[in-house]
């Protein structure tokens, strides 16, 4: 199976949610088969001081060299679900962008 872990030589990844009044940082060590938690904490910030605090937790924790996943809360995206208009398989996605625009 595929793993930019076992390419890269690195056993940990991070867990990442930003909320009205933080960062959420989570970061995980992956080893033979088995998941650890070796950190979750919590950043409080304002709106403004987001941007510098996520540069510094990346630098910190070099977040930069790791994979990451951003969690992203109900509030911060919409579904929805259309029947896949009649076009070629090649021009769907463009075709759905449409779609949801009218």
């Amino acid at each position: 199976m595929f793993s930019l872990r076992e390419k890269s030589g690195n056993n940990t990844s991070a867990g990442i949610t930003v909320s009205t009044d933080g960062i959420a940082l989570a970061l995980v060590e992956h080893k033979a088969q088995t998941l650890t938690l070796k950190s979750a904490k919590f950043y409080s910030c304002s709106e403004s001081e987001r941007p510098s605090l996520l540069a510094q937790l990346v630098k910190q924790y070099h977040l930069d060299n790791i994979p990451c996943n951003l969690v992203l809360g109900s509030e911060e995206y919409q579904m929805l679900q259309v029947e896949a208009p009649d076009v070629p398989k090649q021009e769907l996605s463009a075709a759905l962008r449409w779609h949801v625009k009218d």
